[in-house]
């Protein structure tokens, strides 16, 4: 029922919550509600009506990062999912990773008054390459702009404009980058 609260962790409280009450905590920044429609507070003031509480707010169901050795958070898991097929393309196209770093951005493109990506896998032909997996299936749009904006500075750069996509990746992104790049640079490669 909206507006309960249960006991979690030491000094944690789970709140059901509505859309309206989502929002509101959102806005105000009191509060971080899960798609599930809870919200979890480890103290701090949450919206009118939401239950008192002090302290820092996170994710219900979500531990915090993890820490690496120097007391740095450890990359997101799709951090390193990414990282793993950029090495795999690096590998399979003879090519180098711009960033220096599996799973860290690349050279970024910027084409104004459109939008941003950035360059994942410098191909062995020097050509532009974007890598990719499922999850992108979660934003055709955004993947289909970014592949768009890929192009373009590909063009101007006088050099090719490639995909490599994981096996696994639905045919509906497959599409929208053949779409944009032609489909004889778009490439499905086992992990």
């Amino acid at each position: 029922m909206a507006g309960e609260v249960s006991a979690t962790a030491e000094g944690c409280e789970t709140f059901e919550t509505t859309a309206s009450q989502q929002f509101d905590a959102g806005s105000a920044g009191n509060g971080i509600a899960d798609p599930a429609g809870q919200m979890v507070s480890c103290g701090g003031e949450l919206p009118y009506g939401m239950g008192e509480s002090r302290g820092s707010s996170a994710i219900a169901g979500e531990a915090p990062p993890a820490r690496s050795g120097g007391g740095e958070p450890a990359q997101p898991r799709s951090a390193v999912v990414g990282g793993a097929r950029e090495v795999r393309v690096a590998e399979l196209t003879g090519g180098h990773i711009p960033s220096g770093e599996p799973g860290k951005p690349g050279m970024e493109i910027v084409r104004p008054n459109v939008g941003r990506t950035d360059v994942d896998v410098i191909g062995g032909d020097g050509s532009y390459i974007a890598v990719g997996g499922p999850a992108k299936a979660a934003k055709p749009a955004e993947t289909g702009s970014k592949l768009g904006i890929l192009k373009w500075r590909a063009d101007q750069d006088g050099v090719g404009a490639k995909a490599y996509f994981e096996e696994g990746t639905p045919d509906t992104i497959l599409k929208i980058a053949q779409r944009q790049l032609g489909a004889e640079n778009v490439v499905v490669f086992q992990p």
